[in-house]
């Protein structure tokens, strides 16, 4: 996802359900786009929602997922 708004400082966060997701080694992002650096399992699948927040408020977005081993 990514957002554009006045100020054009944004921030991002990624959520599966009420849990936000652990950036790190398994789960990355720049500028709002997520990318999975290790396969997901079918548990993992589902509903995530991305965040784009500044100083004048935020959105969402949902997207699914789903995974097929």
């Amino acid at each position: 996802m990514t957002a554009r708004g006045n100020p054009a400082d944004i921030s991002y966060s990624w959520y599966r359900g009420p849990a936000q997701l652990t950036l790190g080694t398994r789960f990355q992002q720049n500028a709002g786009v997520l990318t999975v650096t290790t396969g997901l399992s079918r548990d993992e699948a589902g509903v995530y929602t991305c965040e784009a927040r500044n100083a004048e408020g935020s959105t969402t977005h949902d997207i699914n997922i789903d995974v097929h081993c």
